[in-house]
Protein backbone atom coordinates (compact mmCIF):
# COMPACT_ATOMS: atom_id res chain seq x y z
CA UNK A 1 0.00 0.00 0.00
CA UNK A 2 1.54 3.34 -1.22
CA UNK A 3 0.73 5.51 2.00
CA UNK A 4 2.57 8.43 2.77
CA UNK A 5 3.49 7.91 6.39
CA UNK A 6 5.32 10.50 7.05
CA UNK A 7 2.16 13.25 6.34
CA UNK A 8 -0.24 13.79 9.74
CA UNK A 9 -3.30 15.76 9.78
CA UNK A 10 -4.59 17.52 12.56
CA UNK A 11 -7.76 15.78 14.21
CA UNK A 12 -9.42 19.32 14.30
CA UNK A 13 -9.33 19.53 10.61
CA UNK A 14 -10.34 16.19 10.23
CA UNK A 15 -13.74 16.20 12.40
CA UNK A 16 -14.81 19.50 11.04
CA UNK A 17 -14.64 17.88 7.15
CA UNK A 18 -16.31 14.62 8.91
CA UNK A 19 -19.02 16.22 10.73
CA UNK A 20 -17.43 14.82 13.68
CA UNK A 21 -17.53 16.00 17.69
CA UNK A 22 -13.88 15.58 19.65
CA UNK A 23 -14.16 15.04 23.28
CA UNK A 24 -10.04 15.99 24.22
CA UNK A 25 -7.55 17.42 23.47
CA UNK A 26 -8.26 18.85 19.01
CA UNK A 27 -4.40 18.90 18.36
CA UNK A 28 -3.69 15.51 18.21
CA UNK A 29 -1.63 15.04 14.70
CA UNK A 30 -3.04 11.71 13.24
CA UNK A 31 -1.50 9.50 11.00
CA UNK A 32 -4.10 7.32 9.97
CA UNK A 33 -7.43 5.25 10.53
CA UNK A 34 -7.27 1.56 11.60
CA UNK A 35 -9.23 -0.98 13.45
CA UNK A 36 -9.01 -0.97 17.11
CA UNK A 37 -6.38 -4.10 17.10
CA UNK A 38 -4.33 -2.87 14.69
CA UNK A 39 -4.43 1.03 15.47
CA UNK A 40 -0.85 2.61 16.81
CA UNK A 41 -0.76 5.61 18.79
CA UNK A 42 -1.12 8.59 16.56
CA UNK A 43 -3.90 6.42 14.45
CA UNK A 44 -7.32 6.92 14.69
CA UNK A 45 -9.16 3.60 16.29
CA UNK A 46 -12.26 2.53 14.89
CA UNK A 47 -14.03 1.11 18.14
CA UNK A 48 -17.52 -0.55 18.52
CA UNK A 49 -17.67 -1.32 22.53
CA UNK A 50 -15.75 -0.26 25.57
CA UNK A 51 -13.57 -3.17 25.41
CA UNK A 52 -11.98 -2.04 22.03
CA UNK A 53 -11.71 1.68 23.52
CA UNK A 54 -9.80 0.33 26.62
CA UNK A 55 -7.23 -2.19 24.56
CA UNK A 56 -6.57 -0.11 21.62
CA UNK A 57 -3.08 1.30 21.34
CA UNK A 58 -4.48 4.46 19.73
CA UNK A 59 -5.26 7.56 21.45
CA UNK A 60 -7.83 8.54 19.09
CA UNK A 61 -10.86 6.70 19.01
CA UNK A 62 -14.02 6.56 16.18
CA UNK A 63 -17.21 6.08 18.42
CA UNK A 64 -20.42 6.27 18.53
CA UNK A 65 -22.12 8.84 21.00
CA UNK A 66 -21.93 7.55 24.66
CA UNK A 67 -20.68 8.11 27.64
CA UNK A 68 -17.17 6.38 28.33
CA UNK A 69 -14.80 6.73 31.01
CA UNK A 70 -11.52 6.67 29.07
CA UNK A 71 -8.17 8.63 29.24
CA UNK A 72 -8.46 8.42 24.99
CA UNK A 73 -9.87 11.36 22.83
CA UNK A 74 -13.14 10.42 21.57
CA UNK A 75 -14.28 11.07 18.33
CA UNK A 76 -18.11 10.78 17.91
CA UNK A 77 -19.55 9.70 14.70
CA UNK A 78 -22.34 12.16 13.48
CA UNK A 79 -24.07 9.94 10.81
CA UNK A 80 -26.36 6.53 10.91
CA UNK A 81 -23.53 4.72 12.03
CA UNK A 82 -20.03 4.53 13.09
CA UNK A 83 -19.93 2.46 9.14
CA UNK A 84 -20.85 5.36 7.49
CA UNK A 85 -18.53 7.66 9.37
CA UNK A 86 -15.53 5.69 8.49
CA UNK A 87 -16.24 5.81 4.37
CA UNK A 88 -15.91 9.80 5.55
CA UNK A 89 -12.97 9.49 7.42
CA UNK A 90 -11.44 6.64 4.14
CA UNK A 91 -11.77 9.13 1.86
CA UNK A 92 -10.37 11.71 3.76
CA UNK A 93 -7.73 10.15 3.94
CA UNK A 94 -7.90 9.29 0.31
CA UNK A 95 -8.20 13.13 -1.01
CA UNK A 96 -5.17 13.75 1.16
CA UNK A 97 -3.00 11.04 -0.28
CA UNK A 98 -2.08 8.72 2.47
CA UNK A 99 -4.35 6.27 1.06
CA UNK A 100 -4.52 4.98 -2.79
CA UNK A 101 -8.21 5.44 -4.30
CA UNK A 102 -8.83 1.71 -5.62
CA UNK A 103 -11.75 3.01 -7.52
CA UNK A 104 -9.70 5.13 -10.16
CA UNK A 105 -10.02 3.37 -13.58
CA UNK A 106 -6.67 1.74 -14.41
CA UNK A 107 -4.57 2.32 -17.79
CA UNK A 108 -4.12 -1.45 -19.20
CA UNK A 109 -1.96 -2.42 -21.81
CA UNK A 110 -2.06 -6.11 -23.44
CA UNK A 111 0.84 -7.70 -23.53
CA UNK A 112 1.81 -9.71 -26.78
CA UNK A 113 1.06 -13.41 -24.60
CA UNK A 114 -2.76 -12.07 -24.38
CA UNK A 115 -2.45 -10.65 -20.46
CA UNK A 116 -3.65 -7.12 -20.03
CA UNK A 117 -1.20 -5.15 -17.26
CA UNK A 118 -1.27 -2.12 -15.09
CA UNK A 119 1.46 0.07 -14.24
CA UNK A 120 4.49 -1.07 -12.08
CA UNK A 121 4.50 -5.00 -12.50
CA UNK A 122 7.35 -6.75 -11.44
CA UNK A 123 7.70 -10.46 -12.55
CA UNK A 124 10.10 -12.83 -10.94
CA UNK A 125 12.12 -15.34 -12.90
CA UNK A 126 10.42 -18.42 -14.15
CA UNK A 127 7.50 -17.84 -13.99
CA UNK A 128 4.49 -17.99 -16.01
CA UNK A 129 0.76 -16.19 -16.96
CA UNK A 130 -1.75 -17.42 -18.98
CA UNK A 131 -3.37 -15.39 -21.52
CA UNK A 132 -6.85 -13.80 -20.46
CA UNK A 133 -5.40 -12.51 -16.92
CA UNK A 134 -5.63 -9.43 -15.90
CA UNK A 135 -3.03 -7.52 -13.37
CA UNK A 136 -3.66 -4.14 -12.04
CA UNK A 137 -1.52 -1.16 -10.79
CA UNK A 138 2.13 -1.59 -8.47
CA UNK A 139 2.17 -5.70 -8.59
CA UNK A 140 4.84 -7.52 -7.32
CA UNK A 141 4.94 -11.57 -8.80
CA UNK A 142 7.85 -13.65 -7.23
CA UNK A 143 10.03 -16.18 -9.02
CA UNK A 144 8.42 -19.70 -10.15
CA UNK A 145 4.58 -18.62 -10.28
CA UNK A 146 2.36 -20.42 -12.47
CA UNK A 147 -0.95 -17.98 -12.70
CA UNK A 148 -3.66 -19.40 -14.61
CA UNK A 149 -6.02 -18.09 -17.45
CA UNK A 150 -8.41 -15.62 -16.73
CA UNK A 151 -7.26 -14.48 -13.75
CA UNK A 152 -7.53 -11.37 -11.96
CA UNK A 153 -4.92 -9.83 -9.69
CA UNK A 154 -5.49 -6.33 -8.24
CA UNK A 155 -3.51 -3.50 -7.79
CA UNK A 156 -1.19 -3.34 -4.92
CA UNK A 157 -0.94 -7.08 -4.48
CA UNK A 158 2.50 -8.88 -3.62
CA UNK A 159 2.60 -12.56 -4.61
CA UNK A 160 5.30 -14.09 -2.98
CA UNK A 161 7.54 -17.46 -4.64
CA UNK A 162 6.67 -20.83 -6.01
CA UNK A 163 2.19 -19.28 -5.79
CA UNK A 164 -0.22 -20.89 -7.87
CA UNK A 165 -3.30 -19.32 -8.79
CA UNK A 166 -5.70 -21.26 -10.62
CA UNK A 167 -7.59 -20.54 -13.56
CA UNK A 168 -10.60 -17.85 -12.23
CA UNK A 169 -9.44 -16.58 -9.54
CA UNK A 170 -10.06 -13.32 -8.49
CA UNK A 171 -7.42 -12.31 -6.24
CA UNK A 172 -6.82 -8.93 -4.36
CA UNK A 173 -10.50 -7.56 -5.29
CA UNK A 174 -12.27 -4.93 -3.58
CA UNK A 175 -13.49 -5.38 -0.46
CA UNK A 176 -17.25 -3.94 -1.35
CA UNK A 177 -17.05 -2.13 2.64
CA UNK A 178 -20.85 -1.79 2.85
CA UNK A 179 -22.82 0.60 4.86
CA UNK A 180 -25.61 2.74 5.33
CA UNK A 181 -26.25 6.38 4.75
CA UNK A 182 -29.31 8.53 5.19
CA UNK A 183 -31.32 5.29 4.14
CA UNK A 184 -29.24 5.02 0.96
CA UNK A 185 -26.83 1.66 0.65
CA UNK A 186 -23.48 2.41 -0.50
CA UNK A 187 -20.17 1.09 -0.42
CA UNK A 188 -16.42 1.58 -0.38
CA UNK A 189 -13.70 -0.62 -1.99
CA UNK A 190 -11.26 -0.95 0.85
CA UNK A 191 -7.73 0.80 1.00
CA UNK A 192 -5.66 -2.40 1.98
CA UNK A 193 -3.61 -4.94 -0.13
CA UNK A 194 -3.40 -8.32 -0.28
CA UNK A 195 -0.27 -10.53 0.79
CA UNK A 196 0.03 -14.00 -0.79
CA UNK A 197 2.98 -15.88 1.07
CA UNK A 198 5.18 -18.42 -0.91
CA UNK A 199 4.05 -21.89 -1.75
CA UNK A 200 0.85 -20.72 -1.30
CA UNK A 201 -1.90 -22.64 -3.97
CA UNK A 202 -5.42 -20.62 -4.82
CA UNK A 203 -8.32 -23.05 -6.03
CA UNK A 204 -10.18 -22.21 -9.16
CA UNK A 205 -12.21 -19.60 -9.17
CA UNK A 206 -11.83 -18.27 -5.66
CA UNK A 207 -11.96 -14.79 -4.76
CA UNK A 208 -9.76 -12.98 -2.11
CA UNK A 209 -10.56 -9.60 -0.93
CA UNK A 210 -8.11 -6.52 -0.08
CA UNK A 211 -8.26 -5.53 3.44
CA UNK A 212 -11.10 -2.71 4.48
CA UNK A 213 -8.46 -0.79 6.19
CA UNK A 214 -5.28 -3.39 6.63
CA UNK A 215 -3.45 -5.63 5.02
CA UNK A 216 -5.29 -9.41 4.24
CA UNK A 217 -3.13 -12.37 4.63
Amino acid sequence: LAKKSSEQMKLKYIAEKIGCTIVGEEDMEINTVKYADDANVNDIAIAFSEKEISHTKALVVLTEPKIVFTSKILLYCSYNSINATLAKLVELFIQAGIYNNYSMPINYRLAPNGVMLGSHIVIGENTSIAPFTTVGNNVVIGKNCIIGPNVFIGSDTYVGNDVTIHAGARVGVDSLFHYIENGENKHFCGVGRLLIEDGVEIGYNTIIQRGTLAETS
